[in-house]
């Protein structure tokens, strides 16, 4: 069986006692989302009393990824990121991790591999926390040798592994897409009480919403109870419907509805869905107004004009561009009786400027800008209800996964002459990425959705607005003669409606 050679960093007691073995998969290694997570397991481990000379990280090296003679490749050590940030505990590299080799360390321990440091120590039977990451494309990750590994697979080697004493329980973190089928596969190979299994995704989860918008949408509609909305947001949720409630000031109560349907053709949210009854507390209860609609629903996709197909073409436009329509449709009579409202249309850096491989995915959110900002040009003066596009830079969630997700499905890397021009996008992507020059390229949902409150709080709110710096500095060729849309909304006004 071929397992990968190991490099070893960071020091360690060999007379202490292994009592923590990490194993980390995270493919695009750079983002300190991924980093963040391992931190705060090592942290909660130290806050438990266990020494950082009891731990171990193990960890994949993805350079094989990277063009033969990338300096990219050649400069970037994964190691020297760890030893940065997590020096008191000892880091093994795999310098070539493959689903084979995950699965030979996980069923038979690291004493079959040339481990110098003897990992698995004698009398050693320590907890092993999986944290696994990355870009699935039928199940879970990216590895050298294919696409993903199943969940069934890492059931049975995880059992397999607790049989031959190689660890004595597990906690298996899964943050990557459709996490949901991964672990319901791997528990029906495994369901020893002695594994943990936790994931980050959300139930309900379809490869058409993807978590990059479902984590967004979750953290504004947590923001939109705590502020006392009454919302309808475009979310696909487990069950269709949620319902929140907030207490505030002198005990009183607000209930807040989530209305969930799919954006896509054929599974509309339709306007029968925006006026039927929910339910809330068990109390069928007609939902009087709509103040606020989050068009939030979008998928990556990285293909050449040549490359893609004319499904795959309707499939990008479908996610990102029809299905706001669709929903603006359906809303949009309940708020031009009201005469208020505020639409809110998750648009992108990309509905500003064009970015390689993704002419697709930028025309879609081209469309978008092109629909907001016509809405807002006679919508809005004449019936009261506003119209924001929010364009997002990088959100650090589940988007890039989703987006190799699709990659995977539709044929992987193709070998064609556009892959070392993708390999450059790709190695500048990484390198602008693990970069601490200037703004940060990454932000959180959280922070994204701390803009969108500011335009739903403010009495005139902007036509367009970026949420991060890293966005405002790459779009402002376009953007700084008109920042927020206003000043292109009232020329429109004057020349064409005589306002």
């Amino acid at each position: 069986m071929c397992v990968p050679a190991m490099a070893t960093k960071g020091g360690s007691n060999p007379g202490d006692r292994l009592q923590v073995l990490l194993i980390d998969t995270s493919m695009f290694w750079y983002n300190m989302r991924h980093m963040n997570n391992v931190l705060l397991a090592r942290d909660t481990l130290l806050a438990n009393g266990v020494p950082p000379s009891s731990m171990a990280v193990m960890s994949g090296d993805y350079s094989h990824l990277l063009p033969q003679n990338s300096a990219l490749r050649r400069s970037l050590s994964k190691g020297e990121v760890y030893d940065s940030v997590m020096s008191d505990v000892p880091w093994y590299g795999l310098s070539d991790l493959s689903i084979e080799g995950m699965l030979a360390l996980l069923s038979a321990g690291s004493r079959y591999m040339n481990d110098p440091m003897s990992l698995s120590r004698q009398g050693d039977t320590p907890r092993l926390l999986l944290y696994l990451t990355g870009h699935g494309a039928e199940d879970a990750f990216m590895f050298r040798d294919r696409w993903a590994l199943k969940g069934g697979e890492l059931g049975t080697a995880l059992q397999r592994g607790l049989d031959n004493g190689v660890f004595s329980e597990a906690l298996v973190m899964l943050d990557t897409c459709q996490a949901s089928t991964v672990l319901m596969n791997a528990r029906s190979k495994c369901s020893d009480p002695r594994v943990t299994y936790l994931s980050s995704s959300l139930e309900g989860e379809s490869s058409y919403s993807t978590n990059h918008n479902q984590v967004l949408g979750t953290t504004l509609y947590d923001r939109f109870s705590l502020s006392f909305f009454d919302t309808a947001s475009q979310c696909r949720c487990k069950g269709g419907q949620g319902q929140g409630e907030r207490e505030r000031g002198g005990g009183r109560q607000q209930s807040h509805t989530l209305i969930g349907g799919s954006v896509l053709k054929g599974r509309e949210m339709s306007r029968s869905a925006i006026n039927s009854t929910p339910t809330l507390m068990g109390v069928d209860t007609p939902l009087e107004r709509i103040d606020v609609l989050v068009n939030n629903a979008g998928a990556g996709f990285a293909r050449s004009t040549e490359q893609a197909t004319e499904e795959e073409v309707e499939w990008v436009m479908d996610v990102n561009f029809k299905g706001t329509v669709r929903c603006t449709k359906a809303v949009i009579p309940h708020m031009r009786k009201a005469r208020s409202g505020h639409i809110i249309n998750i648009s992108s850096v990309g509905g500003l400027m064009g970015l390689p491989f993704n002419e697709m995915y930028c025309a879609a959110k081209f469309a978008v800008e092109g629909y907001t900002e016509s809405m807002a040009s006679y919508i809005t003066p004449s019936f009261g209800i506003k119209f924001t596009a929010v364009e997002p830079g990088a959100i650090s969630t589940q988007f890039e996964a989703s987006l190799m997700d699709n990659i995977g499905k539709t044929g992987g890397l193709l070998q064609d002459e556009y892959l070392p021009v993708l390999h450059q996008y790709i190695g500048a992507a990484q390198k602008n990425g693990a970069s601490t020059e200037g703004p940060a390229v990454v932000q959180t949902a959280d922070e994204v959705a701390e803009v969108i409150m500011g335009c739903l709080e403010a009495e005139n709110p902007p036509v367009r607005v970026r949420t991060s710096e890293w966005a405002e500095l790459h779009t402002k060729l376009k953007t700084q003669s008109d920042p927020d849309g206003t000043l292109l909304q009232a020329h429109i006004g004057q020349h064409f409606l005589g306002l």
